[in-house]
């Protein structure tokens, strides 16, 4: 549709009417149009929003030409506030299309959010004035389709109660989202020459009897039906009353007996075309004692002529005595998750879905009812609020104020399907409902057996939870509880220790893969993240569970240990239960396991996996090592200190750590110790030293019954570091060729992501600039999903400058702002926030922004030069000459030859300390050449920084 079109032949209709707030509002339109056409970022999100615009005030406009002449007074606070939203609206776009290119780049995501605000406030601006003008949507749209063809485009609202005849249907939904699919289906089988027989399945608060109505209002049923349309509700029935009885009860028919009802139901229902809803059937069906009669009467209905039947009930079991039209409607699941935002964005008080609003969803499941009561809440409670609330009170929130109805309190819908009589027939599959409440990621099928060994029969609860879709069956054939019967169960109906004791066994087995002792680490890691990922967050809130609740929670810290141990090696594991799990080994005075989980939250504090003060946690982890004489964890928590002692009194400590390790035979520790050695004699500029310790590392593993393939690979990547540094960069990159398949093979991603990166930045110099970005980008996507921030920076800062020398500005614009995302991730470590203002300064140099380059390196000198609890000082230094060699270019560009001269000289001088001769050489050589002729060309390789800096 073209916009600009409609708006003309919209602006004409007003015209005709004579309305001055029209020729506004179709004014507005029309800039808001044109102001969409030249976004040059989100023009998709700034053309569907001119054009919402554009619908609206066509509607708006139609409205007004058949009112009386003027305004009417109860319009007119509403259509000041449709057009305060048109101008904000309209304002904004023209803000976002003044922006320079490099602005709108860098703020996409800004203003991309910003649009979906304005979209959101246009439509709530309209609704209120819908509601005070009374405006029918649909009828003036239709109206003015007819008029225009198809300019504008078909706006679907529910249908009203107006034109619905038979009072006793309830009025459709204001609100309703995210059931097209299955509303269209049910009213394709009912709009049909013979009667059909539909059954609405689902679990509690899945919204059943809400689709039921919207079906009933659907235009194609009204218009079939009309009248003929009834609602009949079964909840009173819970086994007292007969089925026919309530049905002749809800439409007035006086009940004498059976044979009279069902010739007065044949002289209501017979001759005409009508259709009966049955809502919340299971009441009078699902009881075994009046399960014949409900079942007998689906099948007299059957029978009436012209009459369609539509039951709702929960569960996913569909009664006998009617032939169900086919194809079956699946039984109803949660709304998908942009159904579901949008419908608790329009309830609740919430412009955004932040990242407190999102758990909010989350903990309901997008079930629909849930998501009702909760955007109920969030109107007048805060999203932090409403979390704060859910940790005692959990789904008993989830109501509103006093009424206790089963479409008002999710309570009361979840407690009637655990008390109903299928339930009840089979008490054993409350228990299994309550274990498998504590598996958020549902089970196999075939695990059942074993996480519920202690219960007679539990192919039969199992059965009972799926009947009655308390349990549901996923499309990967896993076995899931939704978030708030999870929740409401492990509140009421909490499994016992004795219940427990299997589920503990498999799980904490599971964790127990994870322990490398006699394997080699390829292989061990290998197997470990195939067992462990599919039930990682299973495992989490297990191990939770049992540090809160169990009699001894040794078991469930030692698990903690191996999940910790998993994401430190692969990035694959979870940190939640760690708090939880010291906690508890302190308590029990478990202190090798409480020094165990110190050193390993520091090796993930140090990596910004999670917070904490590393150098704290490293020492006081040290001594309970010490305390207990484990010498494994002292050497490997002294390895680690080490980062923090100058140089040689690094050297000193790493030196001591070797020969104890070989002392108590331990060749991994060795190596290890080796390994920091090396770093430390690195830090001390003793290149040499550095280079043997590592070579030793090789030969000592190479001898190895196991050798560790991760560990050679670590230090063939160390050895490349080395030799590009030295100048050798046909050797470096030979050792970085061996050394990637090793990583590869051992599953060691992080050690992966760390070669190509080097890799991707010493081709990068030799100009072969196409392998140079393939490789960056594999390395940054690593880091993305080992979540692994500060590496990431890493590797997007080389992409930024293969880009820029290959000229993809757009592309080298990209890699800056995923660096600027990734480093918010990141904790507050000063070397890290440098190196992003670095990459911010070459690109802005490379795009001619001298002045925003200049504030860059300038705020990353400042930046450079703090203290750094993370990063050695000798790190700090290195990143200082990196961007001293980039504002050198900055301000011989500018003409400032002697501040250039001077950045030149200080870069020299530290990359001379550590003995970096493939950047100490150019920067020499820019001095060399005078005035003018120092060199602009940004340099594109640095030493690697991040090998060996938390392994063992």
């Amino acid at each position: 549709m073209a916009l600009a079109l409609g708006l003309t032949a919209a602006s004409n209709v007003a015209d005709i009417a004579g309305e001055g707030i029209s020729r506004t509002l179709f004014g507005l339109a029309s800039v808001i149009a044109e102001s969409a056409k030249n976004v040059r970022f989100n023009s998709d999100a700034a053309v569907a929003l001119s054009r919402r615009a554009n619908e609206l005030v066509a509607v708006v406009g139609a409205e007004l030409e058949t009112a009386d002449k003027g305004v009417p007074a109860a319009w007119r606070s509403g259509l000041e506030n449709f057009s305060a939203a048109l101008e904000d609206t309209k304002r904004a776009l023209e803000e976002q299309n003044r922006q320079s290119y490099l602005a709108q780049f860098l703020h996409r995501d800004r203003d991309a959010q910003t649009l979906k605000d304005l979209s959101l406030q246009l439509r709530q601006a309209f609704d209120i004035l819908k509601l005070r003008a009374h405006i029918n949507a649909q009828e003036q749209l239709n109206i003015i389709t007819r008029a225009w063809g198809t300019l504008i485009p078909e706006v679907v609202v529910p249908a009203t109660d107006e034109n619905v005849s038979a009072p006793s249907i309830p009025p459709a939904a204001q609100f309703y989202f995210g059931r097209s699919a299955e509303t269209e289906a049910a009213v394709d089988l009912l709009d049909r020459d013979v009667p059909a027989f539909l059954a609405i399945l689902g679990g509690p608060g899945m919204g059943k009897t809400s689709l039921a109505v919207a079906v009933l209002h659907e235009p194609a049923i009204a218009m079939r039906f009309d009248s003929r349309r009834y609602f009949v509700s079964c909840d009173a029935a819970e086994g007292q009353s007969t089925c026919l009885t309530i049905i002749c009860g809800a439409l007035g028919i006086v009940y004498q007996s059976r044979s009279s009802a069902q010739k007065a139901l044949m002289l209501k229902f017979g001759g005409d075309a009508s259709v009966l809803v049955l809502d919340n059937f299971d009441s009078a069906w699902e009881a075994p004692s009046s399960r014949a009669d409900a079942e007998e009467a689906l099948s007299f209905l059957a029978s009436v002529d012209g009459l369609s039947v539509i039951v709702t009930l929960r569960g996913s079991e569909r009664p006998q005595g009617v032939s169900w039209t086919k194809p079956l409607l699946p039984p109803l699941g949660p709304l998908d998750d942009s159904s579901a935002t949008q419908l608790f964005v329009t309830l609740s008080d919430v412009s955004d879905v932040d990242t407190e609003s999102a758990e909010l969803l989350r903990l309901v499941d997008n079930i629909p009812l849930a998501l009702v009561l909760m955007a109920n809440l969030s109107s007048y409670e805060s999203s932090r609020e409403l979390l704060s609330r859910w940790q005692t009170l959990k789904t008993s929130m989830l109501q509103r104020s006093d009424d206790t109805g089963r479409l008002m309190s999710l309570d009361v819908s979840i407690r009637l399907s655990l008390t109903s009589p299928r339930m009840v027939q089979q008490p054993e599959a409350v228990t299994l409902l309550s274990l498998l409440s504590l598996l958020p990621q549902g089970v196999s099928q075939s695990d059942i057996n074993l996480i519920a060994s202690n219960l007679a029969n539990p192919a039969s609860a199992l059965s009972c939870l799926l009947r009655t879709s308390l349990a549901v069956r996923t499309v990967d054939d896993r076995i899931r509880v939704l978030c708030p019967i999870r929740e409401y169960m492990l509140l009421h109906h909490a499994p016992s220790d004795a219940v427990l004791a299997p589920l503990y066994d498999h799980y904490f087995g599971i964790a127990g893969l994870i322990n490398k002792e006699g394997l080699p680490v390829s292989t061990a890691v290998a197997a470990a993240i195939e067992a462990v990922s599919p039930e990682l967050e299973n495992l989490c809130c297990v191990v939770q569970h049992a540090l809160n609740h169990a009699p001894d929670p040794k078991a469930a810290v030692t698990a903690t240990t191996c999940i910790l141990d998993l994401l430190s090696d692969t990035g694959v594991g979870s940190t939640a239960p760690l708090q939880s799990a010291l906690t508890a080994a302190r308590n029990a005075q478990l202190d090798y396991l409480t020094g165990r989980l110190l050193y390993l939250w520091a090796n993930l504090a140090f990596r910004s996996v999670t917070s904490g003060d590393p150098l704290a946690l490293w020492t006081e982890a040290l001594q309970l090592f010490k305390r207990v004489n484990d010498v494994e964890g002292i050497l490997d928590t002294t390895a680690q200190l080490s980062n923090y002692l100058p140089p040689e009194q690094a050297i000193a400590s790493c030196q001591e750590m070797r020969f104890l390790a070989e002392s108590y035979g331990k060749p991994n520790r060795t190596v290890s110790a080796l390994h920091k050695l090396s770093k430390a004699y690195y830090r001390a500029g003793r290149k040499h030293e550095a280079y043997e310790c590592q070579e030793q590392v090789v030969n000592v593993q190479r001898s190895l019954e196991h050798p560790d393939n991760r560990m050679i690979g670590h230090s063939l990547a160390y050895m490349a570091d080395f030799s590009i540094d030295a100048g050798n960069i046909t050797r470096g990159v030979g050792q970085l060729k061996e050394a990637i398949p090793l990583f590869e093979e051992s599953k060691y991603q992080t050690g992966l992501g760390e070669a190509r990166t080097l890799l991707g930045s010493v081709l990068t110099q030799s100009g072969d600039l196409g392998p140079a970005i393939k490789e960056l980008q594999a390395a940054a996507r690593i880091f993305r999903e080992q979540r692994v921030p500060f590496q990431e920076v890493w590797a997007l800062h080389c992409l930024v400058t293969a880009q820029l020398a290959r000229g993809n500005d757009e592309a080298a614009l990209e890699a800056l702002h995923r660096a600027e995302q990734a480093i918010i991730s990141c904790d507050d470590s000063p070397n890290r926030h440098a190196r992003v203002l670095l990459t911010r300064g070459e690109v802005s140099f490379a795009l001619g922004d001298l002045a925003d380059a200049r504030g860059a390196l300038h705020a990353g000198l400042i930046t450079a030069r703090g203290e750094d609890r993370l990063t050695n000082p000798e790190e700090m230094l290195f990143m200082e000459g990196k961007i001293l060699e980039v504002l050198a270019a900055v301000e011989q560009a500018e003409d400032n030859y002697g501040e250039a001269i001077t950045c030149c000289i200080v870069a020299a001088a530290i990359f001379r300390k550590f003995a970096a001769q493939v950047n100490t050489v150019p920067t020499l050589a820019r001095l060399a050449q005078p005035g003018r002729e120092i060199s602009t060309q940004l340099p594109v390789i640095e030493r690697n920084a991040h090998f060996g800096g938390t392994k063992k």
